[in-house]
């Protein structure tokens, strides 16, 4: 609820799969109350990814955002 926006990549970086979800809430409090939801969306989505692949799941203020390192770095 209160989605504000989703932005959502995949690609390869370096010869290896690589994904990125961020989601944008409207307020702080709405990320807080979907912030379990998402872990479980993430934890999903990590099933699918590359083995050797680092994957991030993290809130900052009112958005969330999960995937592998290198595509979070390369969004930032």
């Amino acid at each position: 609820d209160n989605v504000e926006c989703v932005v959502s990549g995949t690609g390869k970086i370096d010869g290896e799969y690589a994904h990125v979800t961020i989601i944008y809430f409207e307020e702080k409090d709405d990320a807080n109350d979907a912030w379990e939801k998402i872990q479980e969306e993430s934890e999903d989505q990590k099933k699918e990814a590359d083995e050797d692949s680092e994957w991030v799941c993290k809130k900052s203020g009112k958005m969330i955002y999960y995937g592998t390192k290198d595509a979070i770095n390369a969004a930032k």
